[in-house]
């Protein structure tokens, strides 16, 4: 049996314009990004954990949701990814989350859908680096 794997993806045209800009700013600033960006995972993980726990079937799910910030970087250009979801790791239980989330063959995910914390999520995580960023571009 094929191993499923779902994908969440989220308009990113402004945060690309906002990459650029961040590539003009001193690299020392990047100590003060990483909080951003770990308080914008750590939202979207709150918000994931809430509706999962509001589920009959799947509320067994929610504590094994967590999230990890990756920092990457070279040839003088750095990146931050959070990744956020259920861990098998910390709870077997956590590969019913695709089944909370979109369903089976006969039926459709009873659990709100994971794109939805991530663009309730995405304005204030712009709102917090255009405020750090203020005055610097």
């Amino acid at each position: 049996m094929a191993k499923a794997k779902a994908t969440v993806t989220t308009d990113t045209s402004e945060l690309r314009g906002l990459a650029a800009d961040l590539r003009a700013i001193p690299e020392e600033l990047s100590r003060h990004i990483y909080p951003i960006v770990e308080k914008a995972g750590a939202n979207v993980k709150a918000k994931l954990r809430d509706e999962m726990s509001k589920s009959t079937h799947f509320r067994q799910v929610a504590p094994s949701i967590d999230y990890d910030v990756n920092v990457r970087s070279g040839f003088g250009v750095g990146s931050y990814e959070v990744e956020i979801g259920p861990n098998k790791e910390r709870a077997p239980v956590a590969s019913l989350a695709l089944f909370a989330y979109f369903g089976d063959a006969n039926r459709s995910g009873t659990v709100q859908d994971p794109q939805v914390a991530l663009d309730e999520e995405t304005p204030r995580f712009v709102a917090e680096l255009e405020n750090l960023l203020d005055g610097l571009l």
